[in-house]
């Protein structure tokens, strides 16, 4: 799988003050991640090279809590922006996975809007200097040999109940009435 993503490196730039806290929100409003960012060297924070949004009653119910304002908004269009970000290390090892650029290298690839809303949730957390960091563009290129399988749902769906031969290399463990299950494997070998 080809990844693009956005790298905020706070490493160790703001370590006056509190440590801002982190809320990983994801679109559906579930707290996926909830930490404290200390100021160390080779920490940043991490998101999709798209813009995300959220629905209206969900994104009022998240801002109910005032915490959650530096990863949900309204945008001048009406609809509600959300920053899904995550603690990474942003260190040797993840140069080596990732090519990194501190300009945007593809404008199909990373979009303005989401550099634009990820250094407002930067600021909103470390602060207006926050502005003067680099945000770095990464790409993790991926090769994929594997089929790919698009289509509506339920069209996927009575493909896979129709061709159970596909299920193993697809790694599908079940198919239900509106969904399926698959293994995981990472690159380290651990199922999931």
């Amino acid at each position: 799988e080809r990844a693009c993503r956005l790298v905020f490196p706070f490493e160790e730039r703001f370590a006056s003050g509190a440590p801002p806290m982190l809320h990983t929100i994801l679109p559906n409003g579930v707290l996926e991640t909830e930490k404290e960012l200390a100021p160390k060297k080779d920490k940043g924070m991490i998101t999709y090279a798209y813009p995300q949004t959220m629905s209206d009653p969900k994104a009022e119910e998240l801002l109910a809590d005032p915490i959650n304002e530096p990863f949900i908004w309204k945008r001048d269009d009406g609809s509600w922006a959300l920053v899904q970000t995550w603690p990474i290390n942003f260190d040797d090892p993840f140069r080596k996975e990732f090519e990194v650029a501190e300009a945007n290298p593809d404008a199909n690839l990373f979009s303005d809007q989401a550099v634009t809303e990820f250094r407002r949730t930067c600021a909103a957390m470390f602060g207006p200097q926050a502005e003067a960091v680099p945000i770095f563009y990464c790409k993790r290129p991926g090769k994929n040999e594997k089929p790919v399988y698009t289509g509506k749902t339920e069209d996927l769906l009575a493909y896979l109940r129709a061709n159970k031969d596909v299920w193993e290399e697809l790694r599908v463990t079940d198919v239900a009435e509106t969904s399926f299950k698959t293994q995981t494997k990472d690159k380290d070998g651990n199922v999931g």
